[in-house]
């Protein structure tokens, strides 16, 4: 893999040597007691797309239940609750 140089601003440079502190303290990255600058960028990096893959998902699936008629549902619900069901009772 052939590593890149990139400017960032004082601030954003700030950021990540608390990031990579962070990681240290609490022992994010396993087998790593030193994090170094690059391991503390490749851990927001990927951090941030997996954070930016679930909202995809979630996104994906948030029409998911329009077809589904509320009332009934909700009727539906308050009824299984009111029933005896199937589970045999605990006993304490």
């Amino acid at each position: 893999m052939k590593l890149k140089s990139i400017k960032v601003s004082e601030d954003t440079y700030k950021d990540i040597i608390k990031l990579q502190k962070m990681l240290e303290k609490n022992k994010v990255l396993e087998g790593l007691n030193k994090v170094k600058i690059t391991n503390a960028i490749n851990y927001a990096v990927k951090s941030s797309l997996s954070s930016a893959e679930r909202k995809k998902m979630m996104m994906k699936a948030a029409g998911s239940w329009s077809d589904i008629d509320c009332d009934k549902l909700i009727k539906e619900i308050y009824k299984s609750r009111k029933s005896k069901g199937t589970r045999p009772e605990v006993k304490l």
